[in-house]
């Protein structure tokens, strides 16, 4: 089995195992598909009798006309109420067939998600969302379209195939050994194509993947497209990808319908064959006319059920080139998180010691080398450095988003890869650097980090009174019950911060971490909300630990931590700082310079 940090996996599966992995999901469904089998052997046995009903209606028909007329009569009653039978238990086979496949794809869908789900950040680093998506969505779709309307086909084809023979055997022995011969030979232009349908079945569905991709892209920067007028160029290279998908489709079309249509054309021979051969045994005596029109009949459900059989294969490899993809997913195993303490609380001190750290999808990069940190509790931490310091993987290591290898970051003297990884987390606020809003309702992202959501208004009323926030959301058409997707694109940066903000508060957690939460706030708004952050955190004596963009944020905090390169060159006051730090004066100086307000001195 592939464990969750493992990046490749065994792309060269079978078919045969790729089918035995999906397989499993059928189990919980086995009494509709025995329901369904005896459906179709009982119309399997309705077939064979209007077969052998049709012998007995020419070798039986009585010559005198009125009795004639009578018998027929009587045989198409029986034909009419034969058909309806078959005609109702194809429809429930059918229903039931495509019902289970519905519910097959629901769980496949679900246990995919959940298995991506359910796997470390350093997993989601090396995937792309876009290509994830598509295997969700498209891929799953494609295994969900075969086991709806191709697994029924070949059932009934299978079923229909037996009866056939049965049939034809019991007639004439002889001429179905011929039939019997002459069926492998329909399968030999399947076997010529099998591979090559495969291997473009699986291009078909990359380009299909590449396509939803590099859409979702360019909408998600529509912004910087149009500012840099490539909208152009957008459109020429969607359309590039587009061709690719209908250049392998037809591709994968002309392999499909040219082996339909020779294994057709060879069905039709066969079958010219043995009526041939047939009629030659009634002028010998050795076959009635009944005989030949039962045995016609026989022959032609063997030739249908056999084309669309095998027809149906070539479907198969296509859904079989999406569902290899799909199988990295389900045989992913949850990513298992080390822990010990469940009972954890969250309060103490928190302590980086020796930390050294590279991210999985750049081990040749080290971003912290050695970390030695400790933040006491209650306190108000702010960490300042350039860009790429290594100042967010801090948050991502105390969140436990990561693994350290090397060091230890501990809380309350509690090491975190020995907590509960949700009971940790459930204990940390957190407000990233970039807005995150979900899909729903204003109350829907303040409420996210609790469970239960519809009875919150009045603490989300209060988290967002917080952040300066309330009058804003009271305005909107529907207040706090208004739908993002309507107005989400009409929120500024700052206002959707102060949600993420006020989502954070929430949850009164005992550690606040905020990742350049107030980058997008004005300097007034910066202000209210950091008094608001500093007299929550004094009321609920709550550790806040604060990158920090601006400078005047830093400069009221506890500590302030200078960070370059991976590793601290600073700590202590702003006063002091400026005095006893480079980095940081540079950074002060900086500030300064677009900020003529901000002083010298401490406040």
């Amino acid at each position: 089995m592939i464990k969750g940090n493992t990046e490749k996996s065994d792309s060269k599966l079978s078919w045969v195992k790729t089918l035995s992995i999906l397989l499993p999901f059928l189990s919980e469904h086995v009494f509709s598909i025995i329901v369904v089998i005896l459906m179709m052997l009982i119309g399997a046995g309705i077939v064979i009798a209007l077969g052998f009903g049709a012998s007995q209606i020419v070798d039986s028909l009585p010559e005198e006309p009125a009795l004639a007329a009578e018998y027929l009569d009587q045989a198409l009653y029986i034909t009419v109420a034969a058909i309806f039978v078959l005609a109702v238990l194809r429809f429930s086979q059918n229903y039931m067939l495509i019902k289970v496949a519905s519910r097959v794809i629901e769980a496949i869908r679900c246990r995919v998600f959940n298995n991506i789900s359910d796997q470390d950040l350093a997993y989601f680093d090396r995937q792309h969302s876009g290509d994830m998506q598509t295997r969700i969505v498209s891929d799953i779709s494609v295994v969900g379209e075969f086991i709806s309307s191709q697994i029924p086909i070949n059932l009934s084809s299978f079923v229909r195939l037996c009866g056939g023979l049965i049939g034809a055997i019991l007639v004439s022995a002889e001429l179905t050994l011929a039939v019997l011969i002459a069926i492998p030979i329909l399968f030999l232009p399947f076997f010529a194509v099998a591979q090559p349908l495969r291997n473009i079945s699986k291009l078909v569905q990359t380009a299909t993947s590449n396509v939803g991709v590099f859409a979702g892209e360019s909408f998600r920067n529509v912004k910087i497209v149009q500012a840099y007028n490539k909208k152009a160029g957008e459109k020429k290279h969607f359309s590039k990808l587009c061709n690719f998908v209908v250049l392998h489709s037809l591709k994968r079309a002309r392999l499909q319908y040219s082996m339909g249509a020779i294994i057709n054309a060879l069905a039709m021979i066969g079958a010219s064959l043995l009526l041939w051969s047939s009629a030659k045994n009634i002028y010998v005596g050795e076959m009635s006319i009944g005989q030949l029109v039962s045995f016609g009949y026989f022959v032609f459900l063997i030739v249908t059920a056999a084309s669309k059989f095998i027809n149906s294969v070539s479907e198969m490899n296509s859904a079989v080139g999406s569902a290899e993809k799909i199988v990295d997913y389900l045989r992913l195993e949850k990513f298992a998180w080390p822990d010990q303490f469940d009972d954890f609380r969250g309060t103490g001190n928190i302590e980086f010691k020796s930390v050294y750290f590279s991210y999985p999808n750049r081990l040749y990069a080290e971003v912290l080398h050695g970390i030695d940190l400790v933040i006491e509790s209650g306190t108000h931490v702010a960490i300042v450095g350039p860009s790429g310091a290594g100042k967010s993987t801090l948050l991502e290591l105390l969140l436990r988003l990561y693994d350290l290898e090397k060091g230890k970051v501990s809380i309350g003297g509690i090491d975190v890869k020995e907590i509960d990884v949700e009971k940790l987390r459930s204990t940390i606020g957190f407000v990233p650097q970039k807005e995150t809003l979900v899909s729903g309702t204003v109350l829907d992202n303040i409420c996210y980090g609790v469970e239960k959501q519809e009875n919150n208004e009045e603490l989300a009323r209060t988290a967002a009174q917080k952040v300066g926030l309330d009058e804003f959301i009271l305005q909107l058409p529907d207040g706090y019950r208004t739908d993002l997707g309507e107005v989400g694109n009409r929120l500024s940066g700052g206002q959707k911060q102060r949600i993420s903000l006020a989502r954070a508060l929430l949850r009164n957690p005992q550690v606040l971490l905020l990742d350049e939460a107030n980058s997008a706030l004005d300097v007034e708004s910066d202000r209210y909300v950091a008094n608001s952050i500093k007299k929550w955190a004094k009321s609920e004596n709550s550790t806040v630990v604060t990158i920090a963009h601006r400078l005047e944020t830093a400069r009221h905090a506890d500590l302030i931590v200078v960070m370059d390169g991976g590793v601290i060159v600073g700590k202590g006051k702003h006063a002091d700082l400026l005095n006893d730090c480079a980095v940081y004066r540079n950074l002060f100086s900086e500030t300064k310079a677009t900020n003529n307000n901000l002083e010298l001195e401490p406040a």
